[in-house]
């Protein structure tokens, strides 16, 4: 199940093992590079779409997302880990 709408695309499958899941995920995702879409809407990319997050993002755009994580909050306190280490 899932929804696409404005180039963001979300998706719920499962249950699956941890191993199944991101076959799932590869297969969805990956037909999403080069179309100018990203992996993920309103709900932000947290620790399941993290992996992903390069198939729709350039190194230079994750860069940026990596200062202003930093610039907005220097010690991690806030969601560490969760789109950018």
């Amino acid at each position: 199940m899932g929804h696409l709408g404005d180039n963001n695309i979300h998706i719920l499958t499962g249950p699956h093992a941890q191993t199944e899941w991101l076959d799932v995920e590869e297969v969805v995702y990956g037909a999403l590079r080069g179309r100018q879409g990203t992996i993920s809407a309103e709900h932000g990319i947290g620790f399941l779409k993290k992996p992903f997050l390069g198939y729709t993002r350039s190194d230079g755009e994750i860069a940026l997302l990596r200062r202003l994580k930093h610039a907005l909050d220097p010690n991690d306190t806030l969601n560490p880990g969760r789109i950018v280490d």
